[in-house]
C-alpha cells in the first residue's frame, strides 16, 4: 500500500514542485520589468529578406531558450524574453550560419539586423558554360 501511495502522489510533488519553478521566473521576470521581445530581420548580403531562416535564441552559457523561422519578409520575433544578454543564431541551406548578440532590458531590445553569405560564390561567365559556383573558401 506504501509503494502505491508514493507512486501516485510522486507525479503530483513533481508537478507542484515544476509549477513552483515556472512561478518563480514569473516572478523574477515582473520583478525585472517585464518580459520583452528580441526581433529583428534576416536578410541576404544584397539586403533581400531571407524566406524560411531557422533562428536560435541562446543563453551565454549555450542553453537554447527559443527556436523560430523569418516570415515572407525576412522577420522574426522571440516573445517574453528576460532582460539578459543573449545570442541569436541564424542559419539557411546556401546560406552560412551567422550571429548577432542582443543585450534585453528592462526596456526592451533594439531590433536586430542578421546578414547572412551565401556558401557558394559566382565566379565570372565564361563564354562555354556561363556562370559556374564556386565554393567559398580553400580549395
Amino acid at each position: 500500500m506504501r509503494v502505491r501511495t508514493v507512486v501516485v502522489l510522486l507525479p503530483i510533488i513533481i508537478s507542484m514542485l515544476a509549477s513552483g519553478a515556472v512561478a518563480a521566473e514569473r516572478s523574477r521576470v515582473r520583478a525585472t520589468g517585464g518580459p520583452a521581445v528580441v526581433s529583428g530581420t534576416v536578410n541576404d548580403a544584397s539586403g533581400r529578406p531571407v524566406v524560411q531562416a531557422s533562428l536560435i535564441l541562446q543563453t551565454n552559457d549555450g542553453g537554447i531558450l527559443g527556436r523560430t523561422v523569418t516570415d515572407k519578409s525576412g522577420h522574426f520575433t522571440f516573445k517574453h524574453v528576460a532582460p539578459g544578454n543573449y545570442l541569436v543564431v541564424a542559419n539557411h541551406d546556401g546560406f552560412e550560419t551567422a550571429a548577432s548578440t542582443v543585450t534585453v532590458t528592462t526596456g526592451g531590445a533594439p531590433p536586430l539586423v542578421i546578414a547572412l553569405e551565401a556558401d557558394t560564390a559566382l565566379t565570372s561567365p565564361s563564354r562555354t558554360r556561363g556562370w559556374e559556383q564556386t565554393a567559398k573558401g580553400p580549395t
